[in-house]
């Protein structure tokens, strides 16, 4: 499955599930490969793209699923949404399952340092899919988080002068109990 391809610099990064030499863990909820990002080169039209490869490093992608991601306008920070296998002991036992988190990452002199997690991320609910718009003031994710109108709901939060804001629900026009 190739899925989320979202625009960098001169090609799209996409998410996948599909087999990658050397890296064979399977997800045992879908049976298929773990999800990973990819980079593909925009060829001759907008339909074609070409040089499919490995996107990121050991900084932003990790052994489990990795994706999707978006970039800031000029492409030197990463929104990417991450399930890592990191709960242990009782709270193993207590939460059952682990959450998508978002992490960010800044690029340095032509790499990318090590992802730090979005505020918001929680053992106990999931922060995923981020979608940061044009101008970069405005971060929006989805969420199970509690107080939203159904299972998952889309929220925002709005860049301040020290980081993001609070999340805002997209409200009941967009989020429904269905």
């Amino acid at each position: 499955a190739d899925l989320c391809p979202v625009r960098y610099k001169d090609g799209i990064v996409f998410t996948s599930n599909r087999k990658t030499p050397g890296r064979n863990k399977i997800y045992g909820w879908t049976g298929a490969n773990y999800l990973d990002l990819y980079y593909a080169q925009k060829g001759i039209s907008d339909l074609d793209y070409t040089n499919v490869a490995e996107f990121g490093s050991n900084k932003i992608v990790k052994k489990f699923n990795d994706g999707p991601a978006c970039f800031s306008k000029n492409f030197d920070t990463i929104y990417i949404s991450r399930v890592d296998r990191d709960l242990r002991g009782k709270k193993k036992a207590t939460l059952g399952i682990e959450r998508n988190k978002i992490f960010m990452s800044a690029m340095k002199d032509g790499k990318w340092v090590e992802a730090i997690p979005f505020y918001l991320n929680n053992d106990a609910y999931s922060v995923a899919n981020p979608f940061l718009s044009g101008d970069g003031s405005r971060i929006y994710f989805v969420s199970d988080m509690p107080g939203g109108y159904g299972e998952t709901d889309i929220y925002y939060c709005n860049r301040e002068s020290n980081g993001w804001g609070a999340p805002i629900n997209m409200g009941p026009n967009v989020n429904t109990f269905n």
